[in-house]
């Protein structure tokens, strides 16, 4: 069932064009289908925001994949704004979990979410976090989270003024990058065992109680 537009002009997410006082109230958001997949993966790939600074868009058979994995995920919620001819304008990508490994509160996050050009700043954005926050209430979730591209500094105030503060920023580093800066010499005479490298250097529980009774040979 879809969720209805509320009205008046409000914030769109992933926006970067003025206010506009006209404001689209055919829009309606729903779960997506299979049928709407085409649809939804241009949309995460040309519009998404702060995806320029990114580097190149990812590739459309990948992102095909994934948003059909979340129609069949219990856990994730693929919603699109529509008008009323059912043309797609808007998607979001949601993902119930926590917010931190350690100490966690049941949450559900914003992964993507996106308008087209065409549609912004006519609430759109609203109505797909307002999906969102539907479905974080069904679940009794405490927390809705957003994920904001560093240079999406207008999506940024968007989510603002709808109540999203700045919580702990995630730091990424690829693998090999990161190997690649750890063996430049800083770590030079430093020993790193794990996994089973440790394992096979520890010493077995019979050898431990030989060196202890004097006992030489295992």
């Amino acid at each position: 069932m879809g969720t209805a537009l509320p009205p008046g002009p409000e914030p769109t997410v992933g926006s970067t064009e003025k206010e506009d006082d006209s404001v689209q109230h055919d829009l309606v958001v729903r779960e997506a289908t299979p049928d709407d997949l085409e649809t939804v993966v241009a949309l995460a790939r040309d519009v998404a925001p702060g995806r320029a600074s990114r580097g190149p868009a990812p590739a459309p058979q990948l992102l095909h994949a994934r948003f059909a994995a979340a129609l069949a995920a219990p856990d994730e919620r693929l919603f699109v704004a529509c008008r009323d001819d059912n043309s797609v304008v808007g998607m979001a990508l949601v993902v119930a979990g926590t917010t931190d490994e350690l100490l966690p509160a049941s949450a559900v996050h914003l992964l993507r979410a996106c308008v087209a050009p065409g549609s912004r700043r006519r609430g759109a954005g609203r109505a797909l976090v307002a999906a969102a926050l539907g479905w974080a209430d069904e679940l009794g979730a405490e927390v809705l989270t957003a994920g904001v591209p560093p240079t999406a500094r207008e999506l940024r105030r968007s989510l603002a003024r709808l109540g999203f503060g700045p919580s702990s920023e995630r730091r990424v580093a690829s693998v090999a990058v990161l190997r690649r800066r750890l063996e430049d010499g800083s770590t030079a005479g430093v020993t790193s065992v794990t996994g089973a490298d440790h394992l096979a250097r520890r010493p077995s529980r019979r050898a431990m109680v030989l060196r202890r009774r004097g006992v030489s040979g295992a």
